[in-house]
């Protein structure tokens, strides 16, 4: 009895130990994956903070989800402040040519699941009301089923751009002219 009862102790401490082995394995491997996962949305968190290009991402209904540091200054709004809004409505009421319009016109938040990422150049508007160009590129977010879940949004203001190739079309249109009020001279010249 003595030695069948030193066997039963025997293998319930090795099953305890076995037990305890791989419930901290288990733990290792967890730790492991949380320091992980923190470790990138660390990383995910420094790229949205110090990226030079404005990046705004909406929900399905198109209110404000995620707003980077650029967007909030290019824009001209505080951090938190397009968080839970109608993004479409305060940053691109009117279309390239100056004209109202709504989301669901808008180049830039609409998207299907057949073409969900498209890009251009739009009028975007900055909280004090000013307009300015910008380049843009949005991904819609589909789900499985194939409804539209939000988009991802990424803006460059090419107001400066556009300004120096109005200026140099400009002085192309004044160049023309000068050229061709230096040919009638040179014909009047010559002829006379």
């Amino acid at each position: 009895v003595i030695v069948i009862g030193l066997i039963f102790i025997t293998m319930l401490n090795a099953l305890a130990l076995m037990s305890t082995a791989r419930t901290d394995l288990v733990q290792r491997l967890v730790d492991e994956k949380s320091a992980e996962a923190l470790a990138l949305s660390n990383n995910l968190s420094l790229v949205l903070e110090h990226a030079a290009d404005a990046i705004l991402s909406v929900d399905g209904n198109g209110r404000g989800v995620l707003v980077n540091p650029a967007a909030a200054h290019m824009l001209g709004y505080e951090l938190d402040a397009l968080t839970g809004e109608m993004i479409h409505e305060l940053i691109h009421p009117v279309d390239l040519q100056g004209r109202p319009h709504n989301r669901t016109e808008c180049p830039v938040f609409q998207g299907s699941p057949d073409q969900s990422r498209h890009s251009g150049i739009e009028r975007f508007r900055r909280k004090d009301g000013s307009d300015f160009f910008a380049e843009f590129s949005t991904e819609i977010i589909i789900s499985p089923d194939g409804t539209n879940v939000g988009a991802v949004t990424i803006l460059r203001d090419i107001t400066a751009r556009m300004e120096e190739e109005a200026d140099r079309e400009r002085f192309i249109e004044q160049l023309t002219r000068a050229n061709e009020e230096l040919e009638r001279f040179a014909f009047a010249a010559s002829h006379d």
